[in-house]
């Protein structure tokens, strides 16, 4: 093998672990509620800037996700509110960091883990969606802001309670060590619970009248153990999530599509 071909699999296999290192393939939800903040942020006013603001805010959610995937890796082996987007962004890099890294190392403070996560993974990373796209906050995306955050809590309890053992074994204290595995999940239950709760009332209030408290009823139904095992159940929840939050957004959606 010649020196040129040794350079070219040398540059690829390092791209190959770059790759596997940023994690993509575990950016769809936090990409998916970022983009939601775009998305309710929409207005008919800036049309003309739309693909700008689309590409400017997509090469910044990929970078931040990049970033905190892969520093959880490492340590664990002019527009209407510039200002805002900045700050927000800066925090969002900051806590990301600090979930991570040494000295604060978050992850591994009990609670702090949990309530960190539901702010750089939840609302604040869905308020920087909003306001990029030049929204103005008010009640309906406070709401959906927390309704994020419980959500986001709720992914990283079920990402702690799958490596509790190993977790456990390796002295980790994250909150779900420090409260205990049967706890934990009585924490995740009763939060999806609220989270289907406060979702469908968000959902009624957008408009869409019975078709939300229909949905929901049909996820309580299925909430008895025999009816379904609970990662099933998980995966209803997400598909129930991911539908309420389409509707909720569907007539910015139509009017996003048909900006010119």
């Amino acid at each position: 093998m010649t020196s040129l071909e040794l350079l070219a699999s040398f540059t690829i296999q390092r791209l190959i672990n770059y790759f596997h290192n940023v994690r993509v393939f575990d950016w769809k939800a936090y990409f998916g509620i970022a983009f939601l903040g775009f998305v309710r942020g929409v207005e008919a006013s800036f049309s003309e800037w739309l693909a700008y603001k689309m590409l400017q805010f997509t090469i910044t959610i990929v970078f931040y996700l990049a970033f905190t995937f892969s520093i959880n890796n490492c340590f664990d082996i002019k527009f209407k509110c510039d200002g805002c987007c900045f700050l927000i962004y800066s925090t969002l890099v900051l806590l990301s960091g600090a979930y991570s890294a040494p000295p604060l190392r978050l992850k591994s403070i009990p609670l702090a883990d949990l309530f960190s996560h539901s702010l750089f993974f939840g609302a604040l990373l869905y308020f920087y969606g909003f306001l990029s796209a030049g929204g103005s906050i008010n009640l309906q995306a406070a709401s959906l802001a927390t309704s994020i955050s419980i959500y986001s809590i709720i992914l990283e309890l079920r990402n702690h309670l799958e490596d509790y053992k190993a977790d456990f074994n390796s002295g980790a204290k994250t909150a779900v060590c420090w409260m205990g595995y049967d706890k934990s999940m009585l924490l995740l239950k009763t939060l999806i619970v609220i989270h289907i709760l406060f979702l469908t009332v968000i959902s009624h209030l957008a408009g869409l009248s019975y078709l939300s408290l229909i949905l929901a009823l049909v996820i309580f139904i299925v909430l008895k153990p025999q009816c379904l095992k609970f990662k099933h159940l998980l995966r209803l929840m997400d598909l129930y999530t991911c539908v309420m939050y389409t509707l909720i957004s569907l007539p910015r959606i139509n009017l996003l599509l048909n900006l010119r």
